[in-house]
């Protein structure tokens, strides 16, 4: 009984021992758990903290955009920063937000955020550039005979040689606009008219004339909405050097340009080229185009049709393209009310009638001439061309026009608009060495018939295959780029001290 009792009490004590031991781990464990469940919880604040840091200072930094984009803001200069907000709160942070220059022809925008339950100060920064892009672009204004008028000019425009308006055209508030975008002109001290500072910041002391009428800097502010340039480089036109993987045949016919066609067929892009062969005989090509193609006519051409992907149309020196009907994407509402309500008012917010998110293009580039030159709009139907001749259509060309060649142009057939039975709504851009669209200004204004728009998509990187960028600079030397206001953002945390 003493062993049994002794071995009773050893096996009591074991157990005492083992419950200890466990009721310790579990004691433990628990506290370890506690900790990393306040340590979670610490970090998720944390986290959560942090992105309303990072949001309040995003927004501020999108005031400083909007701000330093404003002409006026712009052009001054800024050595050490300048607040554009200060002590503003945004998401329960206080953001400060000011603009510096770099020094090397650019501005940061800097936008800071703190508040007392986040250790540091959120920086976002902007290096903000002008940069260079596809643009309006008019190499050669004509001579002081024939001055600028009646148009519309939407979107960036630059000219090597001063802008030249007419008396007519000035006084007609409606009849001349330049809208979207700045304007830039090549000017020398010599080129210089006074007309001096205008309410929009603008100054018009050069590059800038009215032929037969008086003006002041406020009278030239009616036909500008943004920032006037003067005295900036030239701009010249690229050297287009292009591999095509799609060569149309010869024509033969000397007095009527082949006709190019694009249609849609199973999902595809699919294009039938009329032409002649040496014998005068008519002939079709057919082909089915990929994704990107580059294709090259040697000869004259009639362009047309409904495509799709990124597509460009060139052609030699002096070989002309002749757009004679429709050419839109698949997919393209040609009929939406809000489309030809933007293309009546001018209004680019829905890049007319243009997703962002489109990604087919097409550019015609021609060495000769974009010229105009049938009366009435062609359309495609049962196997045949025919004209439309029932009512006055729009004929929509949604594609970039460039006529990169000296002395060649986007131009029509004649002076006399009514000649025309269309109303042409082209968007794109235009690029071309002379003048072109204020010949066809006889019987009616042309910039109600004839209207050329900007597309916005071009200030997303969009272009054609094998077009390379306009660039600003002068001959044999390097320049600066040019109009797109460029920025890379940075972020960094400042510990509060």
């Amino acid at each position: 009984m003493l062993q049994l009792s002794r071995c009773m009490k050893s096996q009591s004590g074991s157990i005492l021992v083992a419950v200890v031991v466990f009721s310790l781990l579990v004691t433990i464990a628990a506290s370890a758990l506690f900790t990393l469940s306040a340590n979670g919880v610490s970090r998720d604040e944390d986290e959560i903290e942090s992105d309303r840091a990072f949001r309040a200072a995003q927004a501020g930094l999108e005031t400083g955009l909007h701000w330093i984009a404003d002409t006026a803001n712009w052009r001054k200069t800024y050595p050490t920063r300048h607040l554009v907000l200060s002590g503003d709160t945004i998401n329960g942070f206080v953001v400060n937000v000011s603009v510096v220059d770099s020094g090397a022809g650019s501005r940061f925008v800097i936008s800071e955020a703190q508040n007392s339950r986040y250790g540091f100060i959120r920086e976002l920064s902007c290096a903000v550039s002008i940069d260079s892009m596809p643009c309006v672009l008019i190499n050669n204004l004509p001579p002081q005979t024939t001055p600028l008028g009646p148009l519309w000019f939407d979107g960036p425009f630059h000219a090597n040689t001063p802008i030249l308006l007419s008396r007519d055209a000035f006084l007609g508030s409606n009849l001349l606009f330049f809208t979207n975008g700045p304007v830039s002109v090549r000017s020398t001290p010599e080129q210089g008219w006074g007309y001096g500072d205008a309410p929009s910041g603008n100054n018009y002391d050069f590059g800038i004339t009215v032929v037969g009428a008086t003006a002041s800097g406020q009278d030239l502010d009616k036909h500008f909405d943004n920032t006037f340039l003067h005295s900036q480089d030239s701009v010249y036109l690229p050297q287009v050097s292009v591999t095509p993987t799609l060569v149309l045949e010869s024509n033969g016919s000397y007095t009527t340009p082949g006709r190019l066609l694009f249609y849609m067929e199973d999902g595809l892009c699919k294009i039938k080229y009329y032409y002649r062969d040496s014998n005068y005989i008519l002939r079709i090509q057919e082909a089915v185009l990929r994704a990107e193609e580059i294709i090259f006519s040697p000869s004259e051409i009639e362009v047309m049709g409904t495509y799709k992907g990124r597509i460009t149309v060139f052609t030699p020196v002096n070989v002309n393209i002749y757009p004679i009907g429709d050419l839109i994407y698949d997919g393209f509402d040609q009929l939406n009310a809000q489309t030809l309500q933007d293309c009546i008012n001018y209004d680019n917010s829905r890049n007319y009638g243009i997703p962002m998110t489109q990604q087919d293009f097409m550019a015609l580039l021609s060495g000769g001439n974009i010229r105009f030159q049938k009366q009435y709009q062609y359309y495609y139907s049962g196997g045949s061309f025919k004209e439309r001749t029932e009512w006055v259509p729009n004929l929509f060309l949604i594609a970039a026009l460039i006529a990169t060649n000296p002395g060649h142009k986007v131009c029509f057939n004649t002076v006399n608009v009514t000649t025309f039975k269309f109303n042409l709504r082209a968007v794109g851009c235009r690029v071309m060495d002379s003048l072109f669209d204020y010949t066809a200004t006889a019987g009616g204004t042309a910039n109600e018939q004839f209207r050329f728009f900007f597309d916005s998509r071009l200030l997303r990187g969009m272009g054609a295959p094998g077009v390379p960028p306009f660039q600003k600079r002068c001959r044999g030397g390097a320049g600066n780029d040019l109009f797109l206001l460029r920025t890379v953002m940075q972020e960094r945390d400042i510990p509060l001290h």
